[in-house]
C-alpha cells in the first residue's frame, strides 16, 4: 500500500472561498508530492478520488488516539462499510495503526514518532485503500470541500458511475 502525501493549499476553511483558482475556474485546494509514474500516468489518484466521491455518503471521520505536537486529533476519512467490515475482524483495528499504513511510511511515522521534527505534509492518502489520514477539526473541513468540489467538478454520481464503469471498474 501507498500513502500519498500532500499539503492543504489553504490552512483554514475560511480561506477555502478566496482561495487559489486553476486555469478551469475551480478551487486548488491540495498539492500532492510526486511519487512515481504509477500514481500520475495510471490514474491511480483520480480513480481513488472518484470512488470516494461515489460512496462519499458512506465516509465519515474516525477519531483515533494519536495526537500531533500541536494536540490535533488523528482522524482517518474512510469508508464506514469497510471499516464496520473490518472492525468486525478486530475490534481494535482504528486503534491498531498499522491497519492505515503507519509503520511503513516514514513520513507519517516520523510525524507521529518524532514530534520535534517539522512536518512538510498535511496529509496522507492511501489511494489504494481509497481513505485520507489527517490532523485537526480545521482539516476535516477542508478535505470535505475538496471531496464536495471534485464531486461536483466530476459531474455527480452518475457520470462518476459512467467514468468509472468506462475504465473496467464495478460499482
Amino acid at each position: 500500500m501507498k500513502l500519498q502525501k500532500g499539503n492543504f493549499l489553504v490552512k483554514s476553511i475560511d480561506e477555502l472561498e478566496n482561495g487559489l483558482i486553476d486555469n478551469n475556474g475551480k478551487n486548488k485546494i491540495i498539492n500532492l508530492e510526486y511519487m512515481g509514474q504509477f500514481e500520475y500516468e495510471g490514474n491511480a489518484i483520480p480513480i481513488s478520488r472518484m470512488f470516494i466521491e461515489y460512496y462519499k455518503e458512506n465516509y465519515y471521520f474516525y477519531p483515533t488516539e494519536i495526537f500531533n505536537k500541536e494536540e490535533k486529533q488523528m482522524y482517518v476519512f474512510a469508508n464506514s462499510n469497510l471499516i464496520n467490515e473490518k472492525i468486525k475482524q478486530n475490534p481494535n483495528f482504528i486503534t491498531d495503526l498499522s491497519n492505515f499504513n503507519i509503520n511503513r511510511n516514514y513520513s507519517l511515522w516520523e510525524y507521529i514518532n518524532k514530534p520535534s521534527k517539522e512536518c512538510l505534509y498535511d496529509f496522507w492518502w492511501n489511494i489504494e485503500g481509497d481513505y485520507f489520514i489527517l490532523f485537526g477539526e480545521e482539516n476535516k473541513k477542508i478535505i470535505s470541500f475538496f471531496i464536495e468540489e471534485a464531486y461536483n467538478r466530476d459531474g455527480g454520481k452518475e457520470e462518476i458511475k459512467t467514468k468509472l464503469l468506462k475504465i473496467g471498474y464495478k460499482i
